[in-house]
Parts: structure tokens; sequence; C-alpha cells
């Protein structure tokens, strides 16, 4: 019995009084707020969301151990931005939050297309490019055929290494972003994932 009407009351948080179970504090007028439980308390996060959200913490810490260690200070706000992305998305995705499917989408979206600029810029571009890359190594490929012959070696494995890392990173990206297109994991980053709340 006793255990019956401690369910049945409420006690109101303001004068802490105890009422039946009503909306209304009969002592002081004041209205009981009841608090719903949050459905992202019933959600287990998935395993792959989890490692996502820990390569998001990798690449925070990296993108702000280079802030301060770089040379080039025109590169410091983009590694701020990349910084502050990745923290956003290892935030998001730990919380399940609605927007970081959206924030995770985009962001790979845009890692796949940057993905692909270097490559191009080699093949329209090969001698420049590769020129000042030499010029950066303070190497003058313009003296003897020996080094001549090097800059064709390294022309020729830039070519074949940044167009492997394109085609691999693609793949792996375009499988991401499919596995954050499934219903399944909408419904999860989705304010009232009800079918959890059920399963559970």
């Amino acid at each position: 019995m006793e255990q019956e009407n401690s369910i049945n009351t409420r006690i109101c948080p303001y004068c802490k009084s105890e009422n039946p179970n009503i909306s209304v504090c009969l002592n002081c007028g004041q209205k009981i707020k009841t608090e719903m439980p949050n459905p992202k308390e019933f959600v287990t996060r998935p395993l792959f969301v989890t490692i996502l959200a820990l390569f998001s913490v990798c690449g925070f810490m990296r993108n702000a151990y280079a802030i301060f260690y770089t040379k080039n200070t025109e590169t410091i706000p983009v590694l701020i931005i990349l910084a502050g992305l990745n923290g956003l998305m290892a935030y998001g995705l730990w919380g399940l939050k609605k927007w970081a499917r959206n924030v995770t989408i985009i962001s790979y979206v845009l890692n796949t297309v940057l993905l692909w600029v270097i490559p191009f810029v080699i093949w329209f571009v090969p001698y420049e490019g590769m020129k000042h890359f030499f010029e950066l190594l303070s190497v003058d490929i313009s003296k003897s055929p020996f080094q001549l012959m090097q800059f064709s070696l390294v022309r020729e494995a830039m070519y074949k290494a940044t167009l492997y890392r394109a085609i691999i990173c693609s793949v792996i990206n375009i499988a991401i972003l499919r596995y954050f297109y499934s219903e399944r994991i909408k419904e999860m980053f989705s304010d009232n994932p009800r079918f959890y709340i059920g399963a559970s």
C-alpha cells in the first residue's frame, strides 16, 4: 500500500509538498513539470559510429598539435577549421546528435572531393607541380641528366601514389556515406528513435 501511494504522488519542486499525481501543486499552485526520459538513453551506439567518433578525436588532436608546430602561418586557419570540425563530429557522433549525421556526411563528401584535387593538378600540370616540389628540396633538375631521371621516377611514383590513395580512400568514404544513409542510422540519429525504444 505504501508503494502504491508513493507512485501516485508527486513532490512539488518549489514548495516540496506532496501532491496527488496531478500537474498543479495544491499548496503553491505552481505547475509540476513531468520530465520525459531522453529517447537516446535507450539507444545503444553502434561500434562503427564509436570508431568514427574516436577517429574524429584523433583528427582533432593531430590538427591541434599541427597548429602549434606549423611553420606556415597561412595553413593555421585551415587547421583550426579542421580541428573544430573533427571535435564537433566526435561530440555529435558520441552523443548520437541529430545534426552529427549531416556534419559527417558533408565532411566525408568534402574529403572525397579533396582527395582528387592533387591527382587532378598533377595530371594537368605535372612538370610545374613536380618542379616546385624539387625546388622545395633545393634540387635543380635542369643541371644533369641523372637529376632529370630522378625527376621522372619521382613524378611517376607520385602519380601512382596519389591516384591509388584517392581511389582507396574514395571507396572507403563512399562505404561510410552509404552506411549513414541507411534507414537504421537515419532512425538512430533522429530525435525520437521509436523502434529502438520499443526493442529495448
